[in-house]
């Protein structure tokens, strides 16, 4: 086979793997689209992600198993006609339901590509290029789980969600055309042609059930009775399992695979590396999203530093496997992990994200170095099993996805609601202890017990809809509000003093008008009296002044009263102003106390993904040892 043909097929190989991984993640960003579209509940898109999860985990040992028994290019070709077909379908699907169900067989087509990648990858190249192919593959694998969301939100951006999976179609094709002309058929010539069906059947049922209960524990809760049904399910039938494969002839599972110590502790490591990846994808992806309110693909953009750097740090650990050893290598990428996800929990509301960024780099060079734990897990076991070593290894990795899941999601949901309760506690506190009418602070303690997180609309509306208070005495504020209203007692009084001389006035207006009238009529009366005409004419004129006096009075009076009104306006928007300040220092103390708390809340998730890291850290000594593989 020429170096030529040999790309081709590792090119065809690796866009399998490729497709198969990447529609486990890429889907995610893509779930809020899918619940409009369809009209549903959040609980039910987020089946869309599920079934696909749960059947690529299922499936993943057995179709390695079956390919082992009646050929590798023989099933992946079948895989990628199934998974190729079935993104088809999930194109053109026209309800929810259905795409559930094409996704679930989608996920089928997942798990026959993805575990025979490696044995095929070494029968290409030969077993002395191991390193090169796993770690390729490891790293192909990682890289696409984190590119999904970015990928995704891309995709929606330019295009519709439809193509999220029609978009695997021309790459299906042309990994079956390279596939098909390129790579050769291959088997385990050891293994018998005889199918364990019981085995097959037990070990499904037991899978299924723990993978669903794990990734669907955050939806029901731990205390449901279908979570707890489920696991026991899954302990009974994985026990019969272990039972019947101890004494069948030709066993599923060939369990003697697990007596070799560095392919047992490889699988912990890869196990845990896929637990670990769920912190800096998807509770990363929360925080961002929101907590930090990035938009969905400016998010998904950050969190790909990962899976750019394990492209980087999977070919270089390889290299320095070649001079040290595997386990050197799983345990600088265990403890770069422990460092990186100690790292994500020191992130705060206002950590730039540059700085999240280096920590993702951390993380990502860590997973790149543990990734070697897929090396490892096949190094010294015989070549011919590498292909159901290969599905043991990425199941692993799979169901320590889900685990992951579970009990992060489950850490992060419990803390979450710790904080809410404590920051509506602590908002009430803050509320009680400000100057304000019993009204307005009974207002706000029901919109905060409602919700954490309230409006400036909301507060300005609460705000104008109860009268306020005298501020609080010897404040700024209430220095002004206690001049304001002394103003307007002043101005009162002087409205008061100017009403009776206005009535005098008016009074002797018209005791005036009535002495005109009695000269006019004397002055008729006796012709010769001119001076009474001339006093009477005087005396109108008195009255005439009088009335213009008295009306300038009352509207003296008038503005005086104007004037008390307005500096009684000015007195309750002084009092107002002060209310709101207090109602603003309220909220600045608990949106303070909020940005704490759920930023402690994630911090949490991240120390316990990096505890469980450190905890399960010494398992990587026992992943390699000196000497040189077996045959």
């Amino acid at each position: 086979m020429s170096k030529t043909v040999k790309g081709l097929a590792f090119t065809g190989l690796v866009i399998a793997m490729f497709m198969g991984i990447l529609d486990s993640t890429v889907v995610n960003i893509a779930l809020p689209k899918l619940q409009t579209a369809f009209n549903v509940s959040a609980t039910t898109v987020s089946w869309v992600a599920t079934s696909y999860l749960l059947s690529l985990s299922v499936f993943l040992i057995t179709s390695a198993k079956i390919a082992d028994q009646f050929g590798r290019k023989k099933l992946m070709l079948i895989g990628l006609v199934i998974f190729g077909g079935f993104s088809l379908a999930s194109a053109f699907a026209q309800s929810i339901w259905a795409l559930v169900v094409f996704r679930f067989f989608q996920g089928i087509g997942g798990a026959i590509i993805t575990p025979i990648v490696l044995p095929m990858g070494i029968a290409i190249f030969g077993k002395d290029k191991l390193p090169f192919v796993a770690s390729v593959g490891a790293a192909v694998s990682a890289a696409a789980a984190a590119a999904g969301p970015p990928l995704g939100g891309i995709l929606l951006r330019v295009a519709s969600w439809r193509w999220i999976f029609g978009i695997n179609l021309p790459f299906a094709l042309i990994a079956f055309v390279l596939v098909t002309f390129c790579i050769r058929e291959t088997y385990d010539e050891t293994s018998s042609k005889h199918v364990d069906v019981f085995g097959i059947v037990l070990f499904t049922i037991a899978l299924f059930a723990l993978v669903f209960a794990l990734l669907k524990s955050h939806d029901f809760g731990w205390s449901s009775i279908w979570i707890w049904g489920n696991l026991i399910v899954a302990a009974v039938f994985l026990i019969a399992f272990l039972l019947v494969e101890k004494f069948s002839q030709y066993p599923m599972l060939d369990l003697s695979l697990f007596r070799e110590k560095t392919f047992t502790s490889s699988t912990i490591v890869f196990f845990i590396v896929g637990f670990s990846l769920v912190a800096p994808t998807l509770i990363l992806n929360y925080f961002l999203q929101d907590v930090k309110t990035y938009s969905p693909l400016h998010a998904a953009l950050i969190i790909m530093t990962v899976s750019l750097t394990i492209i980087i740090s999977m070919p270089l650990g390889t290299k320095i496997a070649d001079g040290l050893d595997a386990r050197w290598v799983n345990l600088m990428g265990m403890a770069l992990m422990v460092f990186g996800l100690g790292a994500f929990g020191l992130i705060k509301l206002a950590t730039a994200p540059a700085i999240i960024v280096v920590f993702l780099i951390v993380f990502g060079l860590g997973f790149g170095f543990s990734a070697q734990s897929v090396v490892s897990a096949v190094k010294h076991i015989p070549i011919e099993k590498n292909g159901i070593a290969s599905g043991v290894v990425n199941a692993a990795r799979q169901i320590g996805t889900c685990l992951g899941i579970a009990i992060l999601m489950t850490c992060l949901s419990s803390n979450l609601t710790t904080a809410r309760h404590d920051i509506r506690t602590s908002a009430v506190t803050e509320i009680q202890k400000q100057h304000l009418a019993q009204s307005t602070k009974t207002a706000l303690i029901q919109a905060v017990q409602h919700s954490a997180t309230i409006t400036t609309k909301q507060v300005t509306a609460i705000i104008k809809g109860h009268d306020p208070i005298a501020p609080a005495r010897g404040t700024t504020l209430g220095k002004l509000y206690t001049a304001s209203q002394q103003l307007a007692t002043g101005t009162e009084k002087i409205s008061a003093g100017v009403s009776p001389v206005k009535s005098g006035l008016e009074q002797l207006s018209e005791g005036q008008q009535h002495i005109t009238v009695g000269l006019t009529a004397a002055a008729k009366t006796i012709p010769t009296a001119a001076a009474l005409t001339e006093l009477a004419q005087a005396s109108g004129q008195a009255a005439t002044g009088t009335a213009k006096l008295a009306q300038a009075a009352g509207q003296l009076t008038n503005g005086e009263m104007q004037l008390a009104s307005g500096q009684q306006q000015v007195s309750t928007g002084i009092a107002q102003l002060a209310q709101g300040m207090a109602v603003q220092s309220a909220f600045s103390k608990i949106q303070h106390t909020k940005n704490q708390k759920i930023t402690a809340a994630f911090a949490q998730v991240y120390l316990v993904a990096a505890l469980v890291t450190l905890v399960c850290l010494p398992v990587a000594w026992w992943t390699d040892r000196k000497g040189t593989a077996q045959a």
